[in-house]
């Protein structure tokens, strides 16, 4: 991504319907209004569906990006379900022909309802996800690194073992061993399994001895 989008914007969110809509002479909701894109049809209902999932496609990441994959399989499975409406022939028992609408806008309708709700839950999840990316990338660089660091195992000394016991210990006494394996094995550039291997061959009270 070139760009990180404010998904919470409206302005952003105006910018980005305009060129969708491919707007340039009114607003984005006379445009709606005009084409019948509105919330109390299914068809309008899916047409806004769509525009917010090609908004929040522009910032999918590989952490967002099955959640994204779900909302397009929701909206493309209710657009192939819903087709428009129309009527059917048949001949009842009676031997009079009857016209019969095959699906009312109320079902449309209501189909077109519980997608949007559905849609909303996964578009928050994405968002969220979206909020969340800098510690997301944060935590799988970390168990990359932890994980070289595991198959590649850095020899230390008997110095640098004490250090790490004698650091760890004091922590832990002083109550600040939040955070310090990691650190440690940030410092000292092996990884966290390490550290608690070497913290487990000293006696607290002999480390220095």
């Amino acid at each position: 991504m070139a760009k990180h989008r404010d998904l919470e914007d409206p302005l952003e969110f105006e910018t980005f319907a305009r060129v969708y809509f491919n707007i340039s002479d009114e607003t984005v909701d006379a445009y709606l209004f005009r084409n019948g894109i509105t919330e109390d049809t299914a068809l309008g209902i899916l047409e806004r569906l769509k525009m917010a999932l090609a908004w929040i496609e522009l910032e999918a990441t590989s952490h967002s990006q099955s959640v994204i994959d779900t909302m397009k399989s929701l909206v493309a499975a209710h657009e192939i379900a819903s087709p428009p409406l129309g009527f059917i022939t048949t001949v009842p028992i009676s031997g009079r022909r009857e016209i019969t609408q095959f699906q009312t806008e109320e079902e449309q309708y209501a189909a077109a309802k519980a997608v949007e709700a559905r849609f909303q839950q996964l578009f928050e999840q994405a968002i969220n996800l979206h909020r969340l990316q800098p510690s997301l990338d944060a935590s799988e660089k970390y168990r990359k690194e932890q994980s070289a660091r595991a198959s590649t195992p850095r020899k230390l000394t008997e110095a640098e073992c004490r250090r790490i016991a004698r650091q760890y210990c004091d922590s832990k006494a002083d109550g600040t061993s939040w955070g310090v394996v990691k650190r440690l094995a940030n410092q000292y550039k092996v990884s966290a399994t390490t550290i608690h291997n070497v913290v487990k061959k000293y006696d607290p009270n002999k480390i220095d001895k």
